[in-house]
């Protein structure tokens, strides 16, 4: 796993994000998630606090797809949906992020 993130990495600016691209996703999946996640809260975890810390802590430049891609794959995995639909359209994020690569 580390390789890959390395190898995009690696890449530059072909596989950027701006923090305005990232406030669009995580605002869907906001969304998503309030309208077809009735256990999004249920562990207790805080997925808005999670994207505004990291919207926070990268607010100064691009950042790559692939450490945007595993920061959804963790939040959405702490939040631990018990529908697949969640996990659903995450991948779809992370599949749609690496395509248009």
């Amino acid at each position: 796993m580390i390789d890959i993130v390395s190898s995009y990495q690696e890449q530059g600016d072909l596989y950027a994000l701006s923090i305005d691209d990232i406030r669009v996703d995580l605002k869907y999946l906001d969304n998503f998630i309030q309208d077809y996640s009735s256990y999004s809260r249920l562990n207790g975890i805080d997925y808005k606090e999670e994207f505004e810390t990291y919207i926070s802590n990268n607010k100064n430049g691009d950042l790559s797809k692939a450490n945007f891609g595993l920061f959804l794959n963790r939040t959405i995995g702490k939040i631990g949906d018990r529908h697949d639909s969640v996990r659903t359209i995450m991948y779809e994020l992370v599949t749609t992020i690496i395509a248009e690569s």
